[in-house]
């Protein structure tokens, strides 16, 4: 089963790519996307000091862009 720190970074970046394709192209919302979650990880949890950055949760947004663009095909 899948922690729920990356669970919550899947969904949510399943969320985020299915609505910015719909208003701009897939490999634009797959870069927009993915620029979000390593910005959250590098800057929020690292720089900021709000939590603690985890490479695994990055890879956790990657499987959500991948989900959701298989999904949208």
């Amino acid at each position: 089963m899948m922690p729920q720190d990356k669970l919550i970074h899947l969904l949510g970046c399943f969320a985020v790519f299915t609505i910015l394709a719909r208003f701009i192209p897939a490999p634009w919302a797959v870069g927009v996307t993915l620029a979000l979650g390593a910005a959250k990880e590098l800057i929020y949890d690292g720089w900021m000091k709000k939590g603690t950055p985890e490479w695994n949760d990055w890879w956790a947004d990657v499987a959500g862009v991948l989900l959701a663009w298989v999904v949208k095909l």
